[in-house]
């Protein structure tokens, strides 16, 4: 596991006590995504610890961007898939120092105020409207904060009461047929929902029910 967190990092398996990584995204837009990691770190030597001028730990600061890649020993040398890009919400050094936990989230983290911006115009104009709302991190991986699909130029709405940032682009991408979610490299996507399949094609000599 390859984490950039102010430094790079790499920790093994014996340097991990715990990791997880949740991500869901709804086809209709029913809900908002998640994609949110949390993790537990070996803290013997107390890199973790807040006193430690020289640690880790002078390098986290709330909503700080984490690069995660996954890693797989080969014959020719570790192969490297991007596992996401995230920003810190929580970290705690128990009291005992033996290990330090850390929790982050997706884009959705800067997207918990109320919006302010124009509740009547194209799904495009409001979306673009939110999200210059939240002031969106630079992404260190030189890609796009965010992408919107120019079909949501075509239809226009008009709502009422108080809702997230979050809450409206879930209705912006539910209004217009669009999936939201962010990719690998932190961006994220409005993006139009389509049934066309390019994956693999299981053919009848090899399919079966059960």
């Amino acid at each position: 596991l390859n984490v950039y967190l102010g430094s790079d990092s790499v920790f093994l398996k014996e340097d991990l006590l715990g990791y997880t990584h949740s991500q869901s995204s709804d086809l209709l837009s029913a809900a908002l995504p998640k994609n949110t990691i949390s993790f537990r770190l070996r803290n013997e030597n107390s890199q973790w610890n807040p006193d430690n001028l020289e640690g880790q730990a002078q390098y986290l600061t709330d909503q700080q961007e984490i690069k995660v890649r996954y890693g797989m020993d080969l014959p020719g040398g570790t192969e490297w898939i991007d596992g996401g890009v995230f920003w810190l919400s929580e970290w705690d050094v128990p009291s005992n120092g033996l290990e330090a936990s850390f929790t982050a989230r997706d884009l959705l983290t800067f997207m918990s105020e109320i919006y302010r911006g124009s509740k009547t115009g194209t799904l495009y104009d409001i979306a673009e409207a939110a999200l210059a709302q939240t002031y969106l991190p630079v992404l260190s991986t030189g890609a796009a904060s965010y992408e919107l699909d120019p079909i949501l130029k075509e239809y226009s709405t008009s709502f009422e009461g108080e809702y997230s940032i979050a809450e409206v682009l879930q209705m912006v991408a539910h209004a217009g047929n669009c999936v939201m979610y962010q990719d690998r490299l932190g961006t994220l996507h409005i993006s139009s929902w389509t049934a066309k399949y390019s994956g693999y094609i299981i053919d009848q000599n090899i399919s079966y029910s059960q």
